[in-house]
């Protein structure tokens, strides 16, 4: 995985903890995993996390597992990414204010037609 996947992908799973109020040691200890190791993914210092790694927070997170998967470079047949981690993955050069952007166009557009833009699988 490239320093800025591995960065994003750290991001992405610190940002939703926070959301939910978890600390990384309740986090660590939900997804079955070492505290130290968890830190390491969240700084962006584990180049290639597991994906049994990866799904067990995914899981105690309550989010795609695909998305922590594409983040990391692993995919996972029979299903599809959300936007964010799909535009990062296709378009890696693609600015930080212009992924901002196609993502609250698409989920202004999909909340206006009645959908949740961040489904969980």
């Amino acid at each position: 995985m490239e320093p800025k996947q591995a960065a994003e992908l750290g991001h992405l799973i610190r940002a939703r903890r926070n959301d939910l109020g978890l600390s990384i040691r309740q986090l660590a200890e939900q997804a079955e995993m070492n505290f130290a190791t968890l830190s390491r993914i969240e700084q962006g210092q584990f180049a290639a996390p597991g994906p049994d790694k990866l799904a067990r927070v995914a899981e105690a997170l309550a989010i795609s597992t695909t998305d922590l998967f594409i983040l990391a470079g692993y995919t996972s047949p029979g299903d599809l990414p959300s936007l964010r981690p799909y535009l990062r993955s296709k378009y890696r050069d693609m600015p930080t204010a212009a992924l901002n952007e196609l993502t609250a166009a698409f989920e202004k557009i999909v909340r206006k037609h009645g959908y949740d833009p961040n489904p969980i699988n």
